[in-house]
């Protein structure tokens, strides 16, 4: 039944595709950008004069209208924030145009009249941009991408001011995140209390929870796309600033006028820094203590001619603990050094070719991610000499080789075709322990590894936007998986289709109703290990024992716009299936090596919930409302008797809600209050002892019968335990000074203002009396953050 489904979506892209019109038209396509800086405008609007036929410009700033053919056409192109360009051409050929526009008048709304419209904001698809990320209140008082997306509706974080998305229902690795459209495998520091991406570094974010268009695949929850600036073509702009947490530089200008830009940002951390000066002056010489951050992001843009470029992007960054521990007695000394590293590195090479009705693009890239422990302890003894000394290291690491090519162009206004090839080369390194130790001149080196596999997976998709009669528009796309992959030297392999479908009703310019069919496979694994919050998760490849992760997602809702006003209300009902865990008190640290042993499979998952998303942006105001009503369930054989069970992250109230005030145009005054239900979690019900008899020995005395009490829990269902809400309020308040050269920023905040003390786990202890009680743990009381930014 599925392959029929799949055959029908084929058969309709291609129908529809092959329904245009063969009136004598012309095509006009280009590239919208700005004038001072060259850079793409994303979603600016290009349209015939009465505007009956407008074109959205897409994530590359790139258009294409087909126009009638006449002596003499005018072409108009409106963006915010920009004054309105009106062209006047010869209408007679097909053309291909370089559209500059120049910042002026701040437009809030440009009115559009007609319904041919695409690239604009669909069904399960949210967009922020850097300005509303860096006003947004947040831990430390660093801006940060991934937490300012945790404030829209369906998507949440995890634990209190971690950044990691869970989307409607599912988990962290079942999101895709692609930086220049390179996946990026961890995108957090200090075990995910900071993200890696640099808000300053961003052009476009946007993010997915349903209505996937065909061309992203390989995750099962949801997409989140960012796009780096290319850099500006006509000047040198600089931007430093400092904070509580991290230090930063952005810098961006033209290697060659007109013709090469580039732009680079970096940030580094104090918290190793703060850690050394606090050790000086304690005068501490037993005890080191080092956490270092470090990113860093290039892009470089180079302008081959006016229909060919070429796009070389850049990120590398990572964590480095270091701890080193002395100690002696009267009998030894000793000295432990410990050195926690992970971090993530990614390239990509594009070339884009421009011609007057497609754009083609082909680029090669690479990511990685890297995760190792070094520990080393030496000990000798005083009166004898003797050394014991023992290395310990772990490593784990996976890295990817990409190529993808794809094709963007369009058939006619109603009809625009996007397709392309992607294959992946996986290379996973599961893990390598290793231990080497000596005493007393006997050596022992042991190398305990799971093998290498190499897995090769090719996508291909489809995807049409196509402009139907009476108002009605839809998204119809397919996309194509086949993996192979060498686990435990088996063949193991599959093909997936995919069907999407997006389909809109328009009643009127302003009111848009929207219905989503999608189904996403996943053909990596990721095991978690709970606890300490370091990225020692491991990937692994689908098998015959974890098969591919599949969900369909089915979802409804309506957008409404007026007078600045943006109302979204959206349902949807998701289904997962293939999940895996590690079984109960399992360790990929222990035990056998083999992580297929390790775990349960044939996991289940239903998510359903109700969305909705308030906007409004006044002269002085703006402001943001969401909420979600939602569920959030999983099944496996293995556990919990095979019933169902609440997800940890299962909240069924989350609302976020956003004001933002400008008293003067030099000063922001923000407001951020987050409110959700507690997150499920399994603790005991009760406890009783274990009374055991053996047999023990004292000089003097002989055998003799011993007796010994442990105290056991029994626990009831699964996850039938809730934390308390959690609930906070967040203040910034931004300055700005327009100084000789450049401006000046002082941005003070207020992390959890009323200081409400939310809990970050729970745990049983015994209080003054010695009965077992529980007690909560709270990590953050109210903080304050300063930071400083200044730009020339």
């Amino acid at each position: 039944m599925k392959t029929s489904i799949s055959r029908l979506f084929i058969a309709l892209i291609f129908v529809f595709a092959a329904c245009l019109a063969f009136a004598q038209t012309i095509h006009v396509s280009g590239i919208v950008t700005d004038l001072g800086s060259g850079e793409s405008l994303i979603g600016a609007l290009v349209s015939n004069q009465d505007k009956t036929l407008v074109e959205v410009t897409n994530s590359k700033g790139y258009f294409n209208l087909l126009l009638p053919a006449r002596d003499t056409l005018v072409l108009q192109v409106q963006y915010v924030g920009y004054e309105t360009a009106s062209l006047g051409l010869e209408a007679t050929k097909d053309t291909v145009l370089n559209i500059g526009l120049r910042a002026g008048v701040s437009l809030q709304t440009v009115e559009v009249t007609s319904h041919s419209t695409r690239n604009q904001l669909e069904l399960g698809m949210a967009t922020l941009s850097p300005s509303e990320i860096e006003r947004i209140p947040t831990l430390f008082g660093e801006a940060d991408v991934l937490r300012a997306l945790q404030i829209l509706p369906g998507i949440s974080g995890g634990k209190e001011g971690t950044s990691l998305l869970y989307v409607r229902g599912g988990t962290p690795d079942q999101n895709i995140i692609l930086l220049d459209d390179i996946p990026i495998y961890f995108p957090a520091h200090l075990g995910g209390f900071l993200s890696v991406f640099e808000p300053r570094s961003i052009q476009q974010l946007k993010v997915y929870k349903g209505g996937f268009p065909a061309r992203y695949g390989g995750r099962v929850s949801g997409v989140v796309d960012i796009q780096m600036k290319d850099g500006n073509h006509k000047e040198v702009k600089k931007e430093i600033g400092l904070g509580l947490l991290s230090s930063r530089l952005f810098i961006e200008g033209p290697l060659k006028k007109e013709k090469t830009s580039f732009h680079f940002s970096a940030r580094r951390s104090f918290l190793d820094l703060l850690y050394s000066s606090a050790q000086l002056i304690i005068n501490s010489q037993d005890e080191r203590v080092s956490y270092g951050i470090l990113d860093a992001n290039l892009k470089i843009k180079h302008k081959l001619d006016n229909n060919n470029q070429l796009y070389f992007s850049y990120y590398g960054g990572g964590d480095n603990i270091r701890l080193k521990f002395r100690g002696s007695n009267p009998q030894y000394t000793s000295r432990e050094t410990t050195r926690i590293r992970w971090g993530n590195q990614l390239a990509g090479l594009r070339w884009r070719h421009l011609r007057k009705r497609w754009v083609w693009s082909n680029a090669v890239s690479f990511t990685s991610f890297g995760y190792g422990t070094r520990s080393e302890f030496e000990r000798k003894e005083i009166v004898t000499g003797d050394k014991t000394n023992e290395i310990n290291q772990f490593q784990s690491k996976i890295v990817d080789f990409i190529f993808h090519s794809s094709a963007d162009f369009s058939l006619s206004n109603q009809v625009n075709v996007v397709s392309g090839i992607r294959a992946t080369r996986h290379n996973f390194q599961p893990s390598i322990e290793r231990f080497k130790g000596s005493i007393e001149g006997n050596s022992v080196d042991t190398s305990v590894s799971v093998s290498n596999t190499v897995n090769h997976e090719l996508s291909f998709y489809t995807e049409a936007n196509i402009q139907l009669p009476r108002n009605w528009s839809a998204n119809v796309g397919v996309h194509a998986n086949w993996f192979v992959s060498d686990v435990r030297r088996e063949d193991y392999q599959f093909l997936s289709v995919q069907p999407r479908l997006l389909l809109n009703y328009q009643p009127s310019p302003t009111w848009k109703h929207s219905l989503s069919i999608s189904q996403m496979v996943q053909p990596l694994h990721l095991l978690s290990n709970s606890g300490g919050g370091l990225p020692v998760d491991i990937w692994v490849p689908a098998s015959s024992v974890a098969p591919v992760e599949r969900s369909w997602l089915y979802a409804a809702g309506t957008r409404f716009y007026h007078k600045g006003w943006e109302i979204q209300l959206e349902a949807y009902y998701k289904t997962l299936t293939n999940l895996i865990a590690f079984q109960e008190g399992t360790s990929f640290f222990r035990g056998a090596t083999d992580w297929e042993s390790k775990i349960v499979a044939e996991g289940k998952g239903v998510s359903y919930g109700l969305e909705s998303f308030i906007k409004k942006h006044w002269t002085k105001w703006d402001l943001m409302i969401s909420y979600t009503l939602s569920r959030h369930q999983r099944t496996f054989p293995q556990l919990n008797n095979g019933l169902s069970f609440p997800y940890r992250y299962d909240r069924r109230h989350d609302l976020a809600l956003s004001i933002s005030f400008k008293p003067k145009d030099n000063q922001r005054l923000s407001f951020l209050w987050v409110y959700h239900s507690g997150d499920a979690l399994s603790l005991a019900q009760g406890g009783f002892d274990i009374h055991t008899l053996g047999f023990g020995s004292s000089p003097g005395s002989g055998f003799h019968l011993s007796e010994d009490y442990h105290e056991a829990h029994y626990y009831g269902s699964r996850n039938s335990f809730r934390m308390p809400d959690y609930h906070r309020l967040d203040l910034s308040w931004q300055v700005e000074k327009t100084m000789k050269k450049g401006i000046r920023k002082w941005i003070v905040g207020l992390y959890n203002s009323y200081n409400r003390i939310n809990p970050y786990y729970i745990y049983f202890d015994e209080n003054e009396r010695g009965e077992r009680q529980l007690y909560q743990f709270g990590l953050f009381p109210v903080l304050p953050a300063v930071s400083w930014v200044r730009s020339w």
